[in-house]
This record gives C-alpha cells, sequence and structure tokens, in this order.
C-alpha cells in the first residue's frame, strides 16, 4: 500500500463524480480472489471481531463525502436491509448512529438494517483514501460490489445479485447468535465462514442499470443526459424532481422539458419505464418472485409495483413470469 492511499488528502468542496471501476477490479472473479485470498483468512484467524471495529465519539466536524450520482443527503440515512463491508486497501472511514468507524484495511463492520449511516465520511475536511468490498443481504439473496474513494473521485463496480435464499438464511442465523447473551464464538464464526464460502462458489447475475441507457445519450443536452445518469445510477431511491433538477442545474420545469422534448416521456414516467424493464428482466431471466423483484427496483409496495406493470405491459408480473417458465420447460424437456 502506497502512502498516498492512507494519507488523508484535502478535499476540494466540490461533489465528487462517480466513474466506473476498471473492468478488470471490479470483475466477480477479482471479487471472489479478494474474499477467498485475504476475507477468508482473516476471518478464520479472528472469528467474527472481524466486522465489530472500535468505535470513536462522533466529531462535530464530521460529515458525509457527497457525490454527483447520489440524492441530496443532510444527514446519515438507515439502509432497509444489513450489510457487511470489508476494507480492502487503505483506510475507511464511516458513521454508524451515533458514532465514528474508522477500519483499517483486513478489517470490517456489520450495519444492522434501521441504523442511520454514512457509508463514506470525512471529517476536518480530509478524505483518506479506501477500498470497499460491501455485501447488502436481501431476504431473497445478496448482492455484493466494490467501492473505492479517494479525494477526487467515487469509483463504484456493477453490482453482482445472487438470488440464493441459503445465504441469506445463514446471515438471518449468525445475526440471530449475535444478539443473544450467550455467545458461542464457534458457532457464529463458522456461518460466517460457511456464508462467505458459499457466496465466492456463487454465480451471480449483474444487475447493471447502465445496461438500459438509451442509444444517442451523447447527443442528449447536457442537463438531461446528466439526469438520465442520475436515474440509472439511483435506480431503487425515491425520486425527488426537485432535487434531480437542482443536481443538473435547471428548473423542474426546464428538465421536464427537455425529457418530454428528447425522450417522449417525464423524468418520473422515464425512471417507472426503466425500473419495470429491469424487474422484468428478474422476473423472467432470474426467477425471483415478484415481490422480491418489486424491492429490488425501488418498490417496497407490491401491490403498486403490479399495478404499473399491468399497466406498462399489459399483463401481470406473476403472469410472465409463469409464460416465461413454461418456455423454459418447453426447450429444456428432460430425456425420460
Amino acid at each position: 500500500m502506497t502512502d498516498r492511499q492512507v494519507r488523508a488528502m484535502p478535499y476540494n468542496g466540490k461533489p465528487l463524480p462517480t466513474v466506473p471501476m476498471d473492468q478488470e477490479e471490479g470483475a466477480w472473479e477479482t471479487i471472489v480472489a479478494i474474499i477467498v485470498r485475504e476475507l477468508l483468512p482473516r476471518l478464520e484467524a479472528v472469528g467474527p471481531s472481524l466486522f465489530r471495529p472500535t468505535p470513536q465519539p462522533l466529531s462535530k466536524d464530521a460529515c458525509l463525502i457527497p457525490f454527483h450520482d447520489l440524492w441530496t443527503r443532510c444527514h446519515s440515512y438507515p439502509e432497509r436491509f444489513p450489510q457487511l463491508a470489508y476494507v480492502v486497501a487503505g483506510q475507511g472511514e464511516m458513521i454508524l448512529g451515533s458514532q465514528w468507524l474508522s477500519v483499517p484495511a483486513g478489517k470490517g463492520v456489520f450495519v444492522p438494517a434501521g441504523i442511520p449511516q454514512t457509508p463514506h465520511a470525512m471529517h476536518g475536511n480530509q478524505i483518506r483514501w479506501a477500498d470497499w468490498l460491501r455485501v447488502l443481504i436481501y431476504p431473497f439473496g445478496v448482492i455484493v460490489h466494490r467501492c473505492r474513494i479517494t479525494p477526487v473521485a467515487h469509483e463504484k463496480s456493477i453490482r453482482y445479485f445472487v438470488p440464493d435464499e441459503t445465504l441469506s438464511g445463514m446471515f438471518r442465523a449468525w445475526q440471530k447468535g449475535g444478539a443473544r447473551e450467550e455467545i458461542v464464538p464457534l458457532r457464529d464464526k463458522s456461518l460466517l465462514v460457511a456464508f462467505f464460502c458459499l457466496l465466492a462458489e456463487a454465480n451471480p447475475v449483474p444487475v447493471n442499470p447502465m445496461d438500459w441507457l438509451p442509444s444517442g445519450l451523447e447527443a442528449l443536452p447536457a442537463p438531461l443526459r446528466q439526469a438520465v445518469l442520475f436515474l440509472h445510477g439511483n435506480l431503487a431511491q425515491p425520486f425527488r424532481l426537485s432535487v434531480l433538477a437542482a443536481r443538473c442545474l435547471v428548473s423542474p420545469y426546464h428538465l421536464c422539458h427537455l425529457f418530454r422534448r428528447y425522450l417522449e416521456t417525464t423524468p418520473l414516467g422515464y425512471l417507472t419505464r426503466l425500473r419495470l424493464n429491469i424487474a422484468r428482466h428478474l422476473l423472467e431471466q432470474v426467477g425471483l418472485s415478484v415481490g422480491d423483484a418489486a424491492a429490488l427496483v425501488g418498490y417496497p409496495d407490491w401491490r403498486h409495483f403490479h399495478r404499473l406493470f399491468v399497466r406498462h405491459f399489459g399483463a401481470s408480473p406473476s403472469a410472465l413470469r409463469r409464460q416465461e417458465r413454461r418456455l423454459v420447460r418447453r426447450v429444456f424437456k428432460p430425456p425420460f
């Protein structure tokens, strides 16, 4: 690790641009190598304490690091689902609840659901270089991605979705054990080791909203192009037209005008169409349940999702899912 990677660097006061991580560094094979060669040996050596860093008091000058692809958040926000985060290199800094966490390379942190957090933070106007591996645990599987924070950019890999409820069950068992008064170190360690071993053997589905970018994006006016990238980069976040327009440095009225003129829809209509197309892909190609697909694209109320889906595709999500299963059975008939 170089001195530049661990030394705090001055923040220039501007939101950091979010850029794609180098294709090789963000590849699933690289993520698996990190799990097998780095994370698992560390977990074997120290056990579940790997994900329990020592908290520190929160200083008054601690704050989030703003990115170009995130909605404006003045404070920490709670995640709907828990996650395990591991620092591959550098020094990760974050706010969890009312505590400051400084996580060195080779250590991680468990982030419970519902606890306000700022995943990338700084204090004293200084940003530390950090390379993170994050695993978000859903009821129906996990999402894995790698991200890197530097004083000049926020780098992100695509997200990899592993639709395996066994992983979710292992994690819940580990979390339940940690909540008991009587700690069983071998049990908790074994569950976490099995969780990451199974994850490393998985065949994930890349969930990359950028695959659905419209053709001719480069020719669109700059505010519209920026808005489209925001929507694709924040697929499941709540939609706020005023925030989106402010990010693009135009009025809400002008942004709506640009969407109608060049894309023949409204900003919310564009986001809805994007969400529904990705949800259909998850239903037909991945085999998720209707509720799981809805949650993954930003609709916690599956009934609302169902209404939008029928209006857009002319058929219910469950009907399209059943139709795809029938086609698969026809093509892949068993030889007996």
